[in-house]
This record gives C-alpha cells, structure tokens and sequence, in this order.
C-alpha cells in the first residue's frame, strides 16, 4: 500500500462515491476504481459492500479509514516539521576583518527584516581563518576579501574593491598625494617610508605581499595588526602609511584626514562569497548569499 492508495482509500471514503472522489482527486473514475480493487485484492479483504450502485464501507473499510486517516495526518505533521527546518535558525556567517567594519550591518540589516525569528552568528577574522572554518563546516558561509585557496570551497564573486595607500596630511610623503603631485611611489618606497599593515593572513595583506613579491620586495612593516584602529590611529598622527580598502578609508579621505598618495601600482581585488561544496544552505542561508549578490 502506498500513500497514493491511503490518500484515494481516504477520498472515498469521505464521498462514497467513486465519482466524486476522482473529481476531487483530478483522476478518472476507473483510476480510482483500478487502486481500489488494488487493494482488495492485495489484501485479500473487501473494503466496500457496492449494492444498488451505491458503496458502504464493510467493517474492515472502517478500520483500515481509522488507520489510514492517523498515518495520512503523521505524513503532514511530518512534512511541516520538514519544511520548517528548511529555515536555519542559526546562521553561522564568517567575515574579514574589511568586510565586518564597512559591510556586514548593512546586510544584516536587510536579512533580519525578511527573517526576523533567526540568529546571523558572526565570526570576524582574518581571511585564511574564515576560509579554514568554512572547509571543516565551522562556518555555514564566509564573506571575504583574500584569494580563494581550497578546492572544497565554492566562491561566488559580488563586489571588486581597490586598495589605495594614504598617509596623513602632514606626514613627509604627503607631497607625493594624487593631487600634488605627478611623480609616482612605489611600494619599496612606502614600505622604507613605513607601513602600518593587517597582519599576514587577512586578504589585504596576501595582495600587498604578492604585489611586492612580483617586484622583489620583502615588506617590513613597522606596525602589523589584526586591529584596523591601531592603523588609523599610526596612520592619522603621521607615524605610518598603509595600503587599505579605498571603501574603508572613504570617510577619512573626504574629511581630509587622510590624503591619498600617487603609486605606480594598482591592486584591485574581488570579494567573494564561500561555502563548502557539499553543503546545504537552508533557505534563509540562500537568501543571505542573493543579498550579497545583488
């Protein structure tokens, strides 16, 4: 017997009539008789007495109605609860440190308005962390600003970002800003004026270091954090430069506490959205990954 056969078993019941259950059912007549007799036959029993074309229900109908009414109303109970853990209620979301301070409240924002009753549980850290966490399934999502390294991993791309290198107004390479000057720094050049970087590890770091390992260079920062408010702070009293997120530095660029200086490089990397291959995304889960998308 399959829940096909309970749920026609079931229609007729209701009607007593063949006819009528089949158009309830959207089949034909002799459909509904086929499975009927189906399950006589398979059962060796009879279900309906049929006198004068109309049906009654025998007592082993009766019975087998009772029966099939409560495994029916499991079914459904069942597929509700199946349906309603296709919504995580936590949401396990890893970030880079960029992404946490210039990004992430405005999308969870957004996400906590269409689903109100979940948690979004965020892990801020630096890129390679995020990614590890999301291989071993520590992590449900990343969102990140580094390279991609594991092949487990499936990224989605959804926002390029240049990374700009600023100094104070009053520091000495301030002369060498894009709009004093046409004569061009490089990266050896700020990394002897001294660089105030996030630390090995972060996407923003692995770029600079790749870029400089293009061109010879070992950079040697004099202030290397995990903390983006030690950069600003070594970078606004004229301690350092630094190379960030144009994004994250915007604000200070305008109130012209910051002024940005002519390179002869130029980084421009993508973010992405990570997941494991192999995972599952509830459905909040997919909705928090199209937010970034779009």
């Amino acid at each position: 017997m399959t829940l096909k056969h309970m749920t026609v078993f079931c229609t007729v019941c209701e009607e007593l009539s063949m006819t009528k259950a089949a158009e309830r059912l959207y089949m034909t007549q002799p459909a509904v008789s086929r499975m009927i007799g189906e399950l006589e036959k398979h059962y060796d029993v009879r279900l309906f007495d049929r006198i004068d074309r109309q049906i009654y229900l025998t007592a082993a109908g009766k019975q087998l109605w009772k029966d099939s009414k409560n495994v029916l109303l499991s079914m459904e109970q069942l597929e509700n609860h199946l349906q309603s853990q296709a919504v995580s209620p936590v949401l396990k979301v890893g970030c880079s440190l960029g992404i946490g301070i210039t990004y992430i409240q405005n999308y969870l924002d957004r996400y906590y308005e269409t689903y109100p009753g979940t948690l979004v549980r965020i892990t801020e850290n630096h890129s390679s962390y995020v990614e590890e966490k999301v291989a071993v399934n520590e992590l449900d999502l990343g969102i990140i600003e580094g390279i991609i390294h594991l092949d487990t991993l499936v990224s989605t791309p959804f926002h390029k970002d240049d990374l700009a290198a600023v100094c104070a107004p009053f520091h000495p390479l301030a002369g060498y800003s894009i709009d004093r000057s046409s004569k061009m720094l490089s990266l050896q050049d700020l990394n002897e004026a001294g660089l105030s970087l996030p630390e090995n590890g972060t996407g923003t770091r692995e770029h600079l270091n790749s870029e400089a390992a293009k061109n010879g260079i070992k950079l040697t920062p004099v202030w290397s954090t995990i903390n983006y408010s030690n950069i600003f702070q070594q970078v606004l009293n004229g301690k350092a430069v630094t190379v960030l997120s144009r994004h994250l530095l915007k604000d200070m660029l305008e109130k012209g506490d910051l002024v940005e200086l002519n390179t002869d490089f130029h980084i421009r990397r993508t973010f992405h959205i990570i997941r494991h291959k192999y995972k599952y995304l509830a459905s909040n889960a997919q909705f928090f990954v199209k937010l970034w998308e779009s």
